[in-house]
């Protein structure tokens, strides 16, 4: 017997010195309605402690606290296995390089940090044919199977039928075009903000304030996706009536990709535009304080032939780009001015700029163009947080896996355009612009002039090809203890190695 390693061998029994009481979940059952029986039965039991799980954050309202509520006082101890998972992003040990380290080491070490018990609940053989090198534990994962996996954990927390399905399209659709994908990690996140009352899961959006193509929009604590996919939808409308419609709401959360909401004009024949602020990661300009967050937004335009579709964050490097680069042993230094020490130097160390998370936006520092990205970042939060009334810049709450009973109260902002309102012809002339960027030429013949979204439609054309979706150590971990927890069949027993031949996807 050897260390844990937790995305090995998800089906090994447990040691006999466990005791029976740890034994409360079974995954090899296959669906989610066990667990919700599970809270309710439990929800008539008083709970034995309102303890929070260890190192989570304070809040200044001890009231706020929701989790305290006896129906959900059992799923917060089972979840506090779950957190660690998210938690493990922010609180590995200062002195272990994960990129030295083997990947079962890291598992204990960041479990431990969390709850001594996570290490001997799910201890078993080490898979002695596991590699060391984290980029050689990615697993490949099949989209739907992914999709019906994050349904059922979202079902699991009393998320209902056409909300789960929502959510699940919205992650499953993000990863489907980006190498870094999260779709599993934000799952965990969502399911820890069920319980813990962060956002209430079948909250309706409602319209507060409409004048002709405008409308402000209270998401009432709920699920991003469904916030945003309301919200852009009434700017739909309101554009085929007025030619331009303006929605503005408040009181959300996050909304996975922003390209998902404005490809929602786009079929409508209209621009797109959405953005959404976020908690504070970015440094400004001549600043060594975090104040502002990634704030993506993305920009739609329909063609004839191809549309355009431009979605991007204002970090120089997003913290799952840093992650990857943490734990890849061929990444050595981090690319130019994309963090900063404590003491306001650019570093390239991604194990130091990992911990201090104090990160550049777009561009880097001042010299470089850095305030161009700040000043990106800006815009989205005067157009989301300023004009939604809602949190902004470094008021907005950090919630990464911390069971607290405020919300982080997130606003996004969505806007349609009918380009028919305008002159004639706009597809033809969008499409003849991508051309002729096209057709330019190239510094290295290998490699064409793209425009944007070109290799986000490469990576969904791959992935819709094949069927699969490609998953690091921190997702695969975060599925299975979420396995663990609702009954489901884990998601690695019907995956596969990450064949060398794909590590460039």
């Amino acid at each position: 017997m050897s260390n844990t390693n937790l995305i090995t061998n998800p089906h090994a029994s447990r040691p006999s010195s466990q005791s029976d009481d740890e034994d409360d979940v079974n995954v090899s059952q296959p669906s989610g309605s066990d667990m919700k029986s599970k809270i309710d039965e439990k929800s008539k039991e008083k709970p034995t402690s309102s303890k929070l799980p260890e190192g989570s954050v304070k809040c200044s309202e001890k009231s706020n606290y929701s989790i305290a509520k006896e129906s959900n006082e059992s799923m917060l101890n089972d979840l506090q296995d779950v957190t660690w998972s998210w938690k493990f992003l922010r609180d590995v040990p200062s002195h272990m390089s994960p990129a030295c380290q083997d990947v079962s080491t890291i598992s204990r070490t960041a479990s431990c940090s969390r709850n001594e018990s996570v290490s001997s609940r799910y201890s078993d053989d080490t898979d002695s044919s596991m590699p060391a090198d984290f980029m050689n534990v990615l697993r490949i994962v099949k989209k739907s199977d992914v999709y019906s996996f994050i349904k059922e954990c979202l079902k699991a927390v009393h998320v209902n039928e056409n909300y789960a399905e929502l959510i699940s399209e919205v992650f499953v659709h993000d990863d489907c075009r980006n190498k870094y994908t999260t779709a599993l990690i934000y799952s965990d996140m969502y399911v820890q903000h069920t319980i813990g009352k962060i956002c209430e899961p079948n909250a309706e959006p409602e319209i507060v304030r409409e004048f002709g193509s405008t409308a402000f929009v209270n998401g009432s604590k709920g699920l991003g996706p469904v916030v945003g996919k309301f919200c852009m939808e009434l700017a739909i409308q309101k554009a085929k009536l007025l030619g331009v419609g303006i929605v503005v709401a408040n009181n959300s959360n996050f909304i996975g990709d922003p390209s998902w909401y404005s490809k929602l004009a786009i079929s409508e024949g209209m621009l797109g535009f959405t953005f959404s602020n976020s908690p504070p990661q970015l440094c400004p300009t001549r600043s060594k304080d975090v104040a502002l967050g990634a704030n993506r937004f993305c920009v739609a335009a329909p063609g004839e032939s191809e549309s355009l579709l431009f979605s991007m964050s204002n970090l120089g490097l997003s913290l799952g780009q840093l992650l990857l680069c943490l734990h890849n042993r061929e990444v050595i230094n981090l690319p130019e001015n994309c963090a900063i020490d404590s003491a306001g130097h650019v570093i390239k160390d991604p194990e130091k700029a990992f911990h201090t998370r104090l990160m550049l936006p777009l561009g880097g520092v001042e010299q470089t163009g850095g305030y161009k990205g700040y000043g990106l970042s800006l815009m989205v939060d005067t157009l989301c947080g300023i004009l939604g009334d809602s949190s902004y810049g470094p008021h907005i709450k950090r919630t990464d896996g911390e069971f607290c009973g405020i919300s982080k109260n997130l606003a996004q902002c969505f806007i349609a355009i009918d380009p028919s309102c305008f002159s004639g012809g706009f597809e033809g002339r969008m499409s003849q612009l991508i051309n002729i960027m096209k057709s330019l030429t190239p510094v290295d013949e290998s490699e064409p002039v793209l425009v944007p979204d070109d290799k986000e439609k490469a990576n969904d054309s791959l992935v819709q090809e094949r069927d699969e979706l490609v998953y690091n150590h921190i997702n695969i971990n975060a599925a299975y203890l979420l396995s663990k927890t609702f009954h489901l069949q884990h998601i690695i027993s019907f995956s596969k190695n990450f064949p060398e031949s794909l590590c460039n996807l």
